[in-house]
């Protein structure tokens, strides 16, 4: 029995302490910041600096520099990280744009090597058509140099000009001759006059 009076009185007392001391200290000090705070006394920065003198407080405690200090750190950290993002992506756009460049440039090559060779085979063509065509314009001069001048002129004479002159051409000069003299005087000259302009 001793020990529950004990434990009772044990308990008012702490109840005592907390509404006499403890309520009426905090309600002073609350009612001294506000008043102070309506003065002008920034009284939370004047805490702040003496909490943190405090040993056991100030590690629990920021000041304002600190927190001024810790945003800047986390400003500066975020633009590095922002940074180093955008320089990333413009790494990545940069080997793709020279992967790109590569595969065009791969195909500038292919495509100069098709047209080197097209060059080619176009050349080789043009060479084989012109001897093809010099081989014909031999064989149809020699088919005018086995024929009578007389029969031979008339049908020069109504050839195109071009062609005319490059049948002449390979046809011997006394027989050239010889069929020139046979046709009318002005076809003549224009022939001949086709003829030198050719040399």
């Amino acid at each position: 029995m001793a020990k529950a009076e004990l434990q009772e009185k044990e308990k008012a007392g702490f109840l005592q302490w907390l509404f006499i001391i403890i309520i009426p200290l905090v309600f002073a000090i609350t009612l001294t910041g506000i008043i102070m705070t309506i003065a002008g006394v920034d009284v939370l920065n004047q805490a702040k600096n003496i909490a943190n003198h405090v040993p056991g407080l100030s590690s629990i405690i920021d000041t304002e520099e600190e927190v001024k200090q810790a945003t800047a750190e986390k400003r500066a950290e975020d633009s590095k990280e922002q940074v180093e993002t955008a320089v990333a992506s413009k790494n990545e756009e940069i080997e793709a744009l020279k992967s790109s460049l590569q595969e065009k440039e791969a195909e500038v090559d292919e495509l100069t090597q098709e047209v080197a060779k097209l060059s080619s085979q176009l050349e080789e063509q043009n060479k084989t058509n012109e001897e093809e065509q010099q081989n014909v314009l031999k064989d149809v001069s020699a088919s005018f140099e086995g024929m009578d001048p007389e029969e031979a002129a008339p049908i020069i004479a109504n050839l195109e000009v071009a062609t005319a002159v490059r049948v002449l051409r390979n046809v011997p000069s006394e027989e050239r001759g010889l069929i020139l003299g046979a046709m009318e005087p002005e076809q003549a000259a224009t022939f001949t006059t086709a003829l030198l302009a050719e040399e």
